[in-house]
């Protein structure tokens, strides 16, 4: 029992149950994408394995966790499919919420009893009269700040985005003040960051800590990507740095940020039509953590207005040989601080020169004239940034040179000086390394010279382009900026990071080696290995130069396994480094259980998406399926969302009075219900395309049931088809899920999805029940179809009627004709 922490938030399970039960009846299903549903889902397990040792927390989560999955169950009209893909998962929850509780009555007993001086009502006395805290969590959700907001809690907004999107649309409540992101830096203390504000905002934050929480947000920030946002600044301000401050509880995080309330409850906002368009510029800042100058507990004192200093030392009656001191020791302290500014100022312009350079080899090596266009404003924009951090430097360096002369001519006057102190001492040595920065500045200074030199001697005279004409044309995007071009960029940090193509490539009939029941891993892996696309991206080494994220999530390890399997001469190889990452990452998978083939495929998809993910460009106009395009991914794109997303357009259109509305899919895999009976993937495909009515969903006009017709509008270069095998079915009084085995006829060649036609590449095959079972693969190789079954590889027809009755999901690649 030591080992957990002490037990704090209430004195029985019943009080428990009602924290676990605050601020989640107002969670309203229906309002949610499926999709969103699930990830929500997902992330709560998540957090009912952080921290197991706060017992009270997990099982809050635990209880949470079961009661939004029950309700989930009850409210999809799919309930085996929630079977499917939470099912494990439920059953790991529930476990772990029995022993949970039992352990915690023991607790909550035990405690009691060796407290006999202090009576049980007496404890629950004490336990009522503690005000509840507003929020248990550092990461809110929209929904339980609205319901605080409508219980009237006295709750301080505080909206970090950018001023001008505060002005155009905020959340509309009394308490809601601005502090613009431009003004949150690192080592900022409250008090100091209050003096930026405008003085309206200045009024409120002043009184901030007699608020019951505070809560801050950002556009999109969520508990993912906190740690490199200026959120994180603003928090540590409040919490670090705010002294003599004392604060009811921390303040806590709007996960999602407006965007996320904006969609929820757009009618709390003022002027709800609004997008999210900027791009993320400083997520490399906390990487230059040198360079800070935090704080010190006199920063927080407040400043009364008077007499200046140097006159009250004059009514002390201060001789003038301690004045001239004073006077020295001031100008030391300004010359240190101007030289610890001029530090950063440096550093930042000399990042800001490298990543010219990097956008400007981008835009040589640049094919797609959509991209091109994205990386010029890119350029231009860092351009901008060097010139406006150049004239602060500029300006630094003159009043650093003014500093020094009079500190010359005081030194003058006391030959003997005795103020060469530690502060001399580290100005000198900051500006021997500034020196070295300042050197390669001006190397990378020269070299863009060249470049834009060399730029406008290629640039083609005004008669040329006009004689060109309209020959090369290219109509506009349907969406934004997604590059079909095969080339890829160069990469992030030239040729520091280059990864080079394999030297040599065998036919690739390796298998893998089983660690902890991973042939569901195995099968991914072999599958996705053997798509034209995918293998050409790992093992050309091309894959690095789309590799945002940093550090990466899981490419490189991905990129290691594929490029083995392509180069070793060998029966099987141990992918047990891409085991614990994938471990590291999802701690399910670390278990050995028997675990979902396409959940794995999805889990690895959405990572390697988020490790290649760049901000793209706001369209002056967007059509509609550009808009949804853009708002599911929140303005990101990424090459794996270019090749494995498709779009659906789907029109509803009442008979009645013939009013027409549309909506838009977007999704990763086709996922296929299958029949008894056998079938082929185009009847199956062409079932899922067909028109269809939801009795339920009428017209808003004449309230009559529409007709919804689908279109694909865009196709995926890659395909995936999963089919959901399973039927509900009542043994022995129960009802359960039972495998459907009919067999599957599925075209190699030449499958159809809209005006494309694709190849088969790999099959995901599933023998068993669907309780146990086990995964293995078939693709195609270069010596024509093989079975990937763990360690062992063999050939295998792909007319094998085992395969027709096993096969789970198809890969397929877009055909370049």
């Amino acid at each position: 029992m030591g080992t957990y922490e002490k037990l704090h938030l209430a004195n029985n399970l019943d009080a428990l149950d009602l924290l676990a039960k605050q601020d989640f009846s107002v969670i309203n299903v229906n309002n949610y994408k499926f999709k969103q549903i699930c990830n929500a889902l997902s992330k709560l397990y998540k957090e009912t394995q952080l921290n197991i040792l706060n017992q009270e927390k997990t099982y809050i989560l635990l209880a949470r966790y079961l009661t939004f999955y029950n309700h989930l169950l009850n409210t999809q009209t799919d309930k085996n499919f929630v079977k499917i893909r939470f099912g494990s998962e439920y059953e790991k929850v529930l476990i772990q919420y029995e022993e949970t509780k039992r352990s915690l009555q023991e607790r909550y007993a035990l405690k009691f009893r060796t407290v006999p001086d202090k009576p049980v009502q007496e404890e629950k006395d004490n336990v009522v009269e503690v005000s509840p805290r507003v929020f248990q969590d550092e990461f809110i959700t929209c929904q339980q700040l609205f319901s605080a907001l409508e219980r009237k809690c006295n709750i301080l907004l505080v909206d970090a985005r950018p001023d001008y999107d505060f002005k155009e649309s905020r959340i509309n409540h009394i308490n809601c003040i601005n502090v613009p992101d431009q003004s949150i830096t690192s080592g900022l203390s409250a008090h100091a960051l209050g003096k930026k504000l405008a003085t309206s905002t200045q009024k409120i934050w002043e009184t901030r800590d007699t608020f019951d929480v505070i809560v801050l947000y950002d556009w999109n920030t969520s508990s993912d990507n906190f740690a490199l946002t200026k959120l994180n600044k603003l928090r540590s301000a409040l919490v670090d740095w705010d002294l003599n401050r004392n604060y009811s509880e921390p303040p806590v995080i709007l996960n999602g940020g407006y965007l996320e309330m904006l969609q929820t409850y757009p009618t709390k906002c003022v002027n709800p039509h609004v997008y999210l368009y900027q791009k993320n510029t400083e997520l490399d800042e906390l990487l230059e953590l040198d360079n800070i100058k935090y704080p010190t507990e006199s920063d927080n004192k407040t400043h009364v207005m008077g007499i200046p200093e140097e006159k009250k030392v004059d009514e002390l009656g201060v001789n003038d040989e301690n004045e001239v001191t004073k006077t020295k020791e001031s100008l030391i302290k300004e010359n240190k601080e101007i030289t610890i500014n001029r530090q950063g100022i440096i550093s930042q312009l000399l990042q800001e020169e490298k990543e010219w350079k990097k956008i400007n080899e981008l835009c040589n090596q640049e094919n797609n004239i959509t991209n091109l266009a994205n990386l010029k404003t890119k350029e231009s924009e860092i351009s901008v940034e060097i010139n406006r951090l150049r004239d602060i430097l500029d300006d630094l360096n003159k009043k650093k040179d003014d500093v020094k002369k009079k500190l010359e001519l005081d030194f003058q006057c006391d030959p003997q000086d005795d103020l060469k102190s530690e502060d001399l001492k580290e100005i000198t040595k900051i500006e021997e390394d500034d020196s070295e920065k300042l050197r390669i500045l001006g190397i990378i200074d020269e070299e863009r010279s060249k470049e834009l030199k060399k730029a406008r001697a290629l640039k083609p005279k005004k008669e040329e382009r006009e004689s060109k004409g309209n020959n090369n044309e290219v109509r506009d995007s349907e969406r934004p900026v997604i590059n079909r071009a095969t080339k890829p960029a160069v990469m992030p940090f030239a040729q520091r990071l280059r990864i080079e193509p394999l030297e040599y490539m065998t036919s690739g009939l390796v298998g893998l080696r089983n660690i902890r029941n991973t042939c569901y891993i195995s099968t991914v892996m072999q599958c996705i290995r053997n798509i034209p696309a995918l293998k050409r991206l790992f093992c050309r080494g091309t894959y690095s130069s789309y590799n945002i994220r940093n550090p990466a999530a899981i490419i490189h390890e991905t990129a290691g396994l594929i490029r083995q399997l392509w180069s070793k001469s060998v029966k099987s190889i141990d992918p047990q480094e891409f085991y614990n990452k994938v471990g590291q990452l999802e701690a399910t998978y670390k278990l050995g259980n028997h675990e979902d083939c396409m959940e794995f495929f999805l889990f690895l998809l959405n990572h390697l998406c988020e490790d290649c993910c760049y901000d793209i460009n706001l369209p002056p106009i967007m059509t509609p399926k550009q808009k949804a395009w853009y708002n599911q991914f929140e303005g990101k794109n990424s090459v794996f969302i270019d090749w494995f997303y498709h779009q659906i357009r789907i029109k509803q259109n009442c008979n009645q009075c013939d009013q027409k509305t549309f909506k838009f899919e977007i999704e990763s895999t086709f996922m296929l219900s299958v029949p008894e009976h056998d079938f082929s993937l185009d009847d199956l495909m062409d079932e899922y395309m067909a028109d269809y009515i939801i009795p339920e969903y009428c017209c808003s006009k004449c309230k009559r049931p529409v007709n919804n017709q689908k279109e694909i509008c865009y196709e995926p270069k890659i395909m995936v088809i999963v089919l959901k095998r399973y039927r509900q079915a009542v043994v022995n009084g129960v009802l359960t899920l039972k495998k459907v085995e009919s067999r599957a006829h599925f075209q190699v060649k030449k499958f159809r999805l809209g005006n494309c036609l694709y190849q088969l590449n790999a099959i995901a095959v599933h023998s068993g029940d669907m309780n146990y079972g086990h995964y293995t693969a078939v693709a195609l190789t270069s010596k024509g179809w093989y079975e990937f079954n763990d360690e062992t590889v063999r050939p295998i027809s792909i007319n094998d009627e085992s395969l027709k009755v096993k096969a789970c999901a198809f890969f397929y690649s877009m055909c370049d004709d």
